[in-house]
């Protein structure tokens, strides 16, 4: 199994690594972490990720995580991020998010529809973006699950059945 990790600038470093943590350690897991391009990634803590794989490396993941950041909404700015994630999440069979994550599934466009939620400080953000209605805690709706914190989703995508 597959699993993408969205990394990008500013992004808060423990919504990468909490889920990163639970979900590296299923079996057959082949982690990614993707960004514009290959190498380091600050996060707004100064803590440097390094993305394996840029942008143009071909790959189709069966689940993809977008971490959240104060940001995430800056990224509605960045074509070639939300372009990417459309095209990731096209192939996935979950696509999920950390926290302000969901804002960037929003503006990508990969939530219409759908029941969504986020942190509470940016909830007025997605729902003007995507006009979804909040949800109580995660939601698991399609193959969609955005969440304001990443272990229940994480735990929830361990219990999944791979083939």
């Amino acid at each position: 199994m597959e699993i993408a990790f969205l990394l990008y600038p500013g992004m808060t470093a423990l919504d990468f690594v909490g889920p990163h943590e639970v979900l590296c350690r299923l079996p057959g897991a082949v982690i990614r972490r993707v960004s514009k391009q290959p190498g380091p990634v600050k996060t707004d803590s100064e803590v440097q990720l390094i993305a394996e794989c840029g942008f143009g490396y071909a790959m189709r993941p069966d689940v993809l995580v977008v971490p959240g950041a104060a940001s995430a909404t800056d990224m509605r700015d960045e074509p070639e991020i939300l372009d990417w994630v459309r095209n990731a999440h096209a192939g996935t069979t979950w696509t999920t998010s950390v926290c302000t994550g969901s804002l960037i599934l929003g503006a990508a466009g990969v939530l219409s529809g759908l029941e969504a939620t986020t942190h509470w400080a940016a909830l007025d953000r997605l729902l003007f973006m995507e006009r979804n209605q909040r949800s109580r805690g995660w939601s698991k709706q399609a193959k969609s699950l955005p969440q304001p914190v990443y272990l229940p989703v994480s735990i929830w995508l361990c219990s999944w059945p791979r083939s």
